[in-house]
């Protein structure tokens, strides 16, 4: 259907890239993609500074996704592509739990006393008659449904009052399906048994860092015909009465005006974005108020010559009173990455929401509260955001 179609695609993230790959494939289609910034990959990027490579955020790849998504990836790395042991450590309430924490280091992980009420709880939760569940359900009230008030409180509410922002009884409960999944017979016999192996997971990661999925779909697109405008912004879209994109207008990296007649548009830029793009006659010139909230970043890039004492790469602090949600030292996640023994760069995450007092802070601020214990240079690159509904970053 796109063969010697004229195709816009907005956003050089590694969705859009994908998208481009693929359609740049068809005979005679003419495939464009449009992306602001100077490099590609959008919320997953590589960049460098002084020396070192940092991720945006922290990043890993997974054999259990859709059977064409693992095979597109290793074929963008080939023997690039790194299977690593997961070695995360989670701190809650002065504990420290493995991560991802299994159903038996969430319920043993915080000594016997918390373990009998949070067994009891959990019991009494299972006991009650089974119902569909309520769709008016919240993250609250489904998770201490499933497995007890007492684990909800002491792992789940701290972890989503940060994450999210928000009181868990106003969050839905798409976000809780998927947590208390380790609590079914299946999972734990899964998790007890990898612990009686003394096996850990794994997740792939290339060598190179996970910009490098970008890169090599960027080369796929050029060597398919296809182009990458980089460092240009979408000034406005054409649209007829029939709701038609006719074309685009765009503004290039040298301020030069272009407009790119299309027959078909991709987008993967947020939804704000494309919300104040989009001019319908029907409109009158008012654009309808565009009301949906979203959670953020701030990511602080850290070297220091302090050292982490462990063999974890990925650090979780769920609990509110601590500014900053993740650290990952991306060394550990490729030892192709930032050899530099005497030093350590560590990626920073830290939830906010648009426009609050976090994220309009300085960046000398922010790099203070959430680094106290490091003789450093910090430095800010980018603040991403993300829709609140989704459970990833991106």
């Amino acid at each position: 259907m796109i063969t010697g179609q004229r195709v816009v695609i907005l956003g050089g993230g590694v969705t859009g890239l994908t998208a481009a790959a693929e359609l740049s494939k068809a005979r005679n289609a003419d495939v464009v993609v449009v992306e602001k910034e100077a490099t590609a990959g959008g919320l997953a990027t590589t960049l460098e500074r002084d020396g070192f490579s940092f991720d945006t955020g922290s990043h890993r790849l997974h054999d259990d996704c859709a059977a064409d998504a693992l095979a597109l990836i290793k074929d963008l790395c080939g023997s690039d592509l790194l299977r690593r042991e997961r070695r995360g450590m989670i701190h809650v309430h002065g504990r420290v739990l493995p991560y991802p924490p299994s159903a038996l280091d969430v319920v043993f992980g915080f000594g016997a006393q918390d373990a009998l009420r949070f067994i009891t709880d959990f019991a009494r939760a299972r006991l009650r008659p089974r119902r569909a569940v309520d769709q008016t359900a919240n993250f609250e009230s489904f998770i201490v449904g499933k497995i007890g008030r007492g684990l909800y409180e002491r792992f789940y509410e701290p972890y989503a009052v940060k994450l999210y922002g928000k009181c868990p009884r106003t969050i839905a409960i798409d976000a809780a399906v998927t947590r208390v999944r380790k609590f079914t017979l299946a999972a734990t016999c899964s998790a007890l048994k990898r612990k009686l192996q003394n096996r850990r997971a794994e997740y792939l990661y290339p060598a190179k860092g996970i910009g490098q999925l970008a890169q090599a779909l960027r080369t796929r697109v050029e060597r398919n015909g296809g182009r990458v405008l980089f460092i240009s912004r979408i000034d406005r879209l054409h649209i007829d009465r029939g709701r038609r994109i006719q074309c685009i207008d765009v503004v290039s990296h040298d301020g030069r005006s272009m407009s790119l007649p299309v027959d078909v548009v991709v987008s993967t830029i947020p939804m704000d974005t494309l919300h104040r793009l989009v001019e319908l006659p029907s409109d009158h010139g008012a654009c309808p108020q565009f009301d949906l909230q979203w959670r953020s970043l701030r990511l602080l890039y850290v070297i220091t010559r302090d050292k982490i004492p462990s063999d974890h790469e990925t650090f979780y602090f769920p609990e509110p009173d601590v500014m900053f949600g993740r650290v990952s030292e991306l060394r550990k996640y490729s030892p192709f990455l930032n050899q530099d023994s005497e030093l350590a760069a560590l990626a920073i995450e830290i939830p906010c929401s648009f426009r609050d007092e976090t994220w309009n802070g300085s960046d000398e601020a922010s790099a203070s509260g959430a680094s106290p214990c490091f003789n450093s240079s910090a430095f800010f690159v980018r603040r991403p955001k993300t829709p609140e509904c989704s459970s990833q970053r991106s």
